[in-house]
């Protein structure tokens, strides 16, 4: 049984099976001979390129890509492989050659890898997309290692994280956390490191005179025999993000204990939001539902429907109201400003 394929009697048939196609070349490029096996594609047949000028025949863009190699492979008897594409009609085919000189000519092992090309340059695509993304969004990714207790890391989150690769030990890591948030962090790498990966963990690190808010993610873990674990995942500068979100915090903090009062609605009328003061002064209870009230219903607020509609109406138009602009219109009713231009909802 051991013999089976070094038995001459198979040697075609294992030929057909595994081999692929074979083209012989004169010096001209003139087909001499073809072997066609495991293509089938409309351009390589036998009645289309026997007895015909392979480089006639090809694309211009391809022939500067194979001729070049072809005589190379004809002056200096050595072999070559390539990969190549070729585009007829409408379509991009992606072959690999590969050449050998064979009794004053050239004997070309076609090999049709289309298939696979496009999946690589998809990947590549879908690559590109992410590296911009994680660009965008100051993502890098992260690994860790306990038997090293060493970071790995690379990305571009602005920080510390560049394209190539850097290393930083657990310790020095820990330096730069501020001291209030090092207790959640190692909790949180405690539980990873369990397998426990479900939450992200958003902690500070002060360098070069800067404080930095940080997010890390862990997706995978990997544990060896000796006990030894790996785990990684991605890193995020969210610097801005918490810059803005206490921006935030601190305007509606602001907002909410304003002595006057504030408030947003739809163009219909419903209400988006209102302040305390507001609240109190219309009876409105914090555990009421503001989607399910309209501002013109309130008893105390002295518009109707009808008026509403008008006054925002009025608003929409950039009119002013009372010597005031759309923006922060007087409310006769209450004597209050109310800024209404930007949050009402067409």
């Amino acid at each position: 049984m051991k013999n089976i394929l070094k038995q001459a009697e198979n040697a075609e048939r294992l030929l057909k099976l595994t081999s692929d196609t074979m083209l012989l070349l004169n010096r001209d490029g003139i087909c001499m001979d073809i072997a066609v096996h495991n293509v089938n594609l409309w351009f390589m047949k036998e009645e289309k390129l026997l007895g015909k000028n392979l480089f006639q025949l090809i694309p211009p863009s391809t022939y500067y890509q194979v001729y070049p190699e072809f005589k190379k492979v004809l002056t200096q008897k050595v072999r070559s492989v390539h990969n190549y594409e070729m585009t007829l009609g409408h379509t991009t085919y992606y072959f690999k050659c590969i050449m050998y000189p064979y009794d004053g000519m050239v004997l070309c092992q076609y090999r049709d890898i289309t298939e696979r090309s496009q999946r690589k340059l998809e990947l590549e695509k879908k690559n590109h997309e992410l590296n911009e993304i994680q660009k965008a969004a100051l993502i890098g990714n992260w690994q860790y290692d306990t038997q090293t207790r060493i970071f790995c890391y690379a990305g571009h989150t602005g920080i510390m994280c560049s394209e190539e690769v850097q290393h930083i030990n657990m310790d020095n890591y820990l330096e730069l956390i501020l001291p209030e948030d090092r207790k959640s962090f190692t909790g949180w790498m405690k539980e990873n490191l369990k397998g426990k990966m479900e939450n992200s963990v958003d902690y500070r690190i002060f360098l070069k005179g800067n404080i930095f808010y940080i997010r890390l993610k862990a997706f995978a873990r990997e544990r060896q025999k000796d006990g030894n674990v790996t785990i990684e995942g991605y890193i995020q500068n969210i610097t801005d993000i918490q810059k803005r979100r206490n921006d935030i915090n601190l305007l509606t903090h602001a907002i909410n204990n304003s002595t006057e009062d504030i408030y947003s609605a739809h163009e219909d009328g419903t209400l988006i939001f209102c302040n305390r003061c507001f609240k109190e002064r219309h009876g409105i209870g914090n555990g009421q539902d503001l989607t399910r009230m309209k501002i013109y219903d309130l008893p105390s607020y002295g518009r109707d429907e009808t008026s509403w509609k008008e006054f925002a109406n009025r608003v929409k138009r950039g009119e002013t109201n009372h010597g005031y602009t759309s923006s922060t219109i007087r409310c006769p009713s209450v004597r209050k400003y109310s800024p209404l231009k930007e949050t009402l909802i067409g």
